[in-house]
């Protein structure tokens, strides 16, 4: 029994020293997959690409609708993407519609692509379209630091369009008018529905 026990000591060193690593090893090589994924999508609207997550920054690029995108990041209201020609910026995040996740490629040939390729199995999925948008209020230093904008502001007003001309455009869309009640907190009817 001592001959077995004098062999087994070295053995359970040798496993201590190198199984640890061996076992981080190949845990990281089938994790690191998940790392690489990244959201895609597209712009759902012409829109800007800014240099910050802010209105007034200066603008990158002018996008179309349905510019690909890779999400690479949020701020408040606003999603840092990457275009299919690789500029970077920030466009708002409403004006973006997410299509699922994509994973950098493994067919390289390198040492992690031989492990992964071993164990992972290889999943096809379609492509979903995910609409996400957190939508919350100034914090109080947001609320300190706002200053009015003039040119935001007349570009708002810009889109005002009187009651003839909404009615005109309705009409020409065939669309009809309806009543819709009132309601309160309940979900109940009140009185002074309006058309």
């Amino acid at each position: 029994m001592k001959y077995s026990y004098s062999l087994k000591r070295p053995v359970d060193r040798f496993l201590g020293v190198v199984a640890g690593p061996v076992a981080g090893l190949v845990l990281t090589a089938l994790l690191a997959p998940a790392a690489w994924a990244q959201a895609v999508g597209a712009t759902n609207r012409a829109t800007e690409l800014k240099s910050d997550p802010r209105a007034d920054s200066p603008t990158v690029a002018s996008l179309p609708r349905e510019t690909p995108i890779v999400d690479l990041g949020r701020s408040s209201g606003w999603i840092r993407v990457q275009t299919g020609d690789k500029k970077t910026g920030w466009v708002r995040s409403f004006h973006v519609s997410m299509k699922g996740n994509i994973s950098e490629s493994s067919s390289g040939g390198g040492f992690l692509s031989g492990i992964t390729g071993l164990f992972a199995p290889v999943r096809r999925e379609q492509p979903k379209t995910i609409s996400t948008v957190g939508i919350r209020g100034l914090s109080e230093e947001e609320m300190k630091n706002a200053k009015p904008n003039p040119a935001e502001f007349n570009k708002m007003k810009s889109y005002a369009v009187s009651k003839a001309d909404a009615q005109a455009a309705a009409q020409r869309a065939r669309l009809n008018p309806q009543t819709v009640a009132y309601v309160d907190a309940n979900g109940n009817p009140v009185q002074g529905g309006g058309k």
